[in-house]
């Protein structure tokens, strides 16, 4: 049991290395990334995030196997001093070159991280071989790293231009900014249009000119959202903003969106049949039988929109009811 706890910690704080890291990258690879001249063999951008939670897996292991052999051992701590220096290194090598923008210090950053890995794997070999094999796709790893690096550092090196730093919108309401080498705006990531169905009283009249609360009052105004694998997902959780614009007011369309502690917490399409799960922690969609249809009728015809939904059903069950 002592084991596998301690195999855990190990994995955990690599990985937790990693994830430090990676948040300097996300918002950089669409945009700063994206505008750098790159060498040929340079891989897809989707493939660094499987690469390196499998390597961060097998470091985590290979750190475990060293820890094993006695943390009370003058050469298991030092070893494991020196993992962590290379760990340190490693967590900083992205912020430096996705966050800064420096290929230069990046370069100087990889080269240490490299002879600080090829230090740990001696050391490791000497309390535990199985603990140093782990670590040689790493330095592999490392070693086509380091020359990436290099080689975007060589070609961009022309190109090293500060740019201003005005944003552009994009028709999904995001902004991008400027990026080197020609300074040209970033390009607006891939929208599709849609529906959001609100409400409009107006539309919704009986006989003697009282509100129906009918699906009659529905209106839809159309939105852009990104290409993405989970269209539905999005247009759900945009309708639930509520966010009209003045001309839509004007023209007596309105929503009770946003709901607040309402929110989408998961989407499941079986044979037609969409199956959303919300979370209402205020209980906000109880009520009159007239309000919490309204509100019923907005999610299910904006979903409907989509021609693989047939069926729309609400989780938990309570919720909607009058």
């Amino acid at each position: 049991m002592k084991k596998a706890v301690q195999l855990l910690i190990a994995i955990l704080i690599v990985q937790g290395a990693g994830i430090i890291g990676s948040f300097a990258i996300f918002s950089a690879i669409p945009t700063w990334y994206a505008g750098l001249v790159k060498p040929a063999f340079a891989p897809p951008n989707w493939i660094f995030g499987p690469v390196w939670v499998i390597l961060y897996t097998l470091i985590g292991i290979a750190a475990f196997l060293a820890w094993r052999n006695g943390w009370e051992r003058k050469e298991v701590k030092v070893a494991l001093g020196v993992f962590g220096l290379q760990l340190v290194l490693n967590a900083v090598w992205p912020i430096i070159f996705f966050g800064l923008h420096s290929l230069s210090w990046a370069f100087v950053n990889i080269i240490a991280l490299w002879l600080v890995i090829v230090w740990t794997i001696v050391l490791f070999y000497k309390i535990s071989k199985p603990a140093a094999c782990l670590l040689l796709l790493y330095i592999l790893w490392i070693s086509f790293a380091g020359y990436l690096n290099y080689s975007i550092l060589v070609l961009n090196q022309e190109k090293s231009v500060v740019c201003t730093m005005d944003a552009k919108l994009c028709p999904d309401g995001s902004y991008v900014a400027r990026i080197p080498p020609k300074c040209d705006f970033a390009a607006c990531q891939e929208t599709r249009a849609v529906n959001l169905y609100y409400y409009n009283s107006k539309l919704d009249k009986d006989e003697s000119g009282n509100i129906a609360c009918s699906r009659d009052g529905l209106a839809p105004v159309e939105r852009k959202i990104p290409i993405t694998k989970t269209p539905i997902q999005d247009t759900i959780k945009l309708l639930l903003l509520g966010e009209l614009t003045d001309e839509e007011q004007v023209q007596g369309i309105g929503t009770e969106y946003h709901l607040e502690g309402f929110s989408l917490k998961g989407a499941s399409l079986q044979d037609g049949v969409l199956t959303l799960e919300f979370n209402d922690s205020k209980n906000r969609t109880v009520g009159g039988a007239c309000r919490v249809g309204i509100l019923w009728f907005q999610i299910e015809a904006t979903a409907k929109q989509f021609p693989e939904v047939q069926e729309v059903r609400f989780l938990p069950e309570e919720i909607f009811q009058p």
